[in-house]
């Protein structure tokens, strides 16, 4: 396989796939990722991550593990938009598991206030 560059893979993940559906590369085959602006960020799962946030205030998210990058596009980068907005949009399952930590967290508090 030829070598890819990052403006293409950009171009397709956000603009061929549905967001969060990944494509991924072989790392031998890309360049790191801070080389097209990525900045190293959080993400869920394994492996190292990075986003790269794009003007219409969606993102393409980068995962590199187990020799591979795996990249998909969020509706709402967490930069642009926010972290509670990326979230709401892109990884709802995270937020309601923070929301039901903070409830357990501050259940015995409310209840002890009789």
């Amino acid at each position: 396989m030829s070598p890819v560059e990052w403006r293409d893979v950009i171009w397709y993940a956000r603009y061929r796939l549905p967001p969060h559906e990944e494509i991924c590369y072989p790392d031998t085959l890309l360049p790191p990722p801070e080389t097209a602006g990525f900045k190293p960020s959080l993400g869920e799962g394994p492996g190292r991550h990075y986003r790269l946030p794009l003007p219409d205030n969606t993102g393409i998210h980068v995962r590199h593990h187990n020799g591979k990058y795996c990249i998909h596009w969020d509706q709402c980068d967490p930069e642009a938009c926010g972290i509670i907005s990326h979230l709401t949009h892109d990884a709802p399952h995270i937020l309601f598991r923070v929301l039901a930590l903070a409830t357990l967290l501050l259940l015995p508090a409310i209840t002890n206030r009789r």
